[in-house]
């Protein structure tokens, strides 16, 4: 299935998109299935209402966080290379004269990368390609940011993966480097890093970007009220799971 119909499918299924499209169906079926429309049109709003609560989107998020941060005092632990992944684009950023360059999430993986190198000395691998053939590739991107902005040697660039089962096995390719520190989300780790252990790599994850920090003790009641916030961390997190399963459906190890 071709990469841009996947992504396309994802967004129709995921919040609000889905409970927008469902609430539309049962509208459209309100006379010839009054009750089923009745039932998919509550479900439609009452779902987006609960997955907005900040509360209940930390609950479906923090299994996806459990892998802990990386231990920068405990050294390279026999790692090789550093892989950072992309994380999408900003397009045509006025601010930068109309130029394409890294969105938030990917500037975010890069100040990491560029951290663990400097406290652990190892080579980077920049890894992202023109996922939707728009003629931005997302590793060239990220290069220009890491060597003129944080002003960090890299040692590899891998231009030509569009999802993470290709960042993984074109990595591979080009890496020579058995153990690796692999960058990314707190939750889109899970999926990554298996991935890339399917690809042949022994990797030591260094998750970053963390939505679930420790408990404090300290509970607000706005963290019980619906907010734009609740649904962003909700539609990320079920956007990981769908994910998780299309990948264990589409690249099992052979």
């Amino acid at each position: 299935m071709d990469i841009a119909l996947i992504y396309f499918v994802k967004d129709l299924l995921l919040p609000p998109t889905g409970n927008v499209l469902l609430a539309l169906i049962a509208y459209a079926l309100r006379h010839r299935m009054p009750r089923f429309s009745s039932s998919a049109m509550i479900f439609a709003v009452v779902s987006i209402l609960i997955l907005m609560v900040p509360k209940i989107s930390v609950l479906i998020a923090e299994p996806l966080e459990q892998t802990p941060p990386f231990n920068v005092a405990a050294g390279a632990q026999g790692a090789e290379a550093i892989v950072v992944l992309s994380g999408g684009v900003y397009s045509r950023a006025p601010e930068y004269r109309g130029a394409d360059t890294v969105n938030r999430r990917t500037l975010e993986r890069l100040r990491y990368g560029a951290y663990l190198h400097q406290h652990l000395d190892l080579p980077i691998a920049l890894v992202g390609g023109d996922v939707f053939g728009t003629g931005a590739t997302e590793g060239l991107l990220m290069y220009e940011v890491m060597s003129k902005g944080f002003k960090t040697p890299v040692m590899w660039i891998e231009a030509g993966s569009r999802n993470t089962a290709e960042n993984a096995s074109d990595t591979r390719k080009l890496v020579a480097a058995k153990r690796i520190i692999l960058v990314t989300n707190a939750m889109h780790m899970p999926r990554s890093r298996r991935m890339f252990e399917q690809a042949g790599f022994e990797v030591l994850p260094a998750p970053m970007g963390f939505y679930i920090k420790p408990d404090v003790g300290v509970s607000s009641p706005l963290e019980y009220l619906p907010a734009l916030e609740g649904l962003e961390l909700a539609r990320a997190a079920l956007h990981e799971y769908l994910g998780m399963l299309w990948y264990r459906l589409r690249y099992r190890a052979s």
